[in-house]
């Protein structure tokens, strides 16, 4: 295969992935200014753990 095939499949692959992850605590979203301040308190009392995904060079919430 020739470079041009491999990049072509690379980014087929890439937009065809999902990736998805879980954070133990909505400190960094607070820092990053996701979420805040009230609601990482809350969250933090009742121990949320935040599902995430990554589509398209961009984080959402996955559920």
């Amino acid at each position: 295969a020739d470079v041009d095939a491999v990049a072509a499949a690379a980014a087929d692959a890439c937009e065809a992935t999902d990736l998805y992850a879980t954070l133990d605590t909505l400190e960094y979203l607070r820092r990053g200014g996701r979420i805040g301040t009230a609601a990482a308190f809350v969250g933090g009392l009742l121990d949320v753990k935040p599902i995430i995904s990554f589509e398209v060079g961009e984080v959402t919430a996955a559920g």
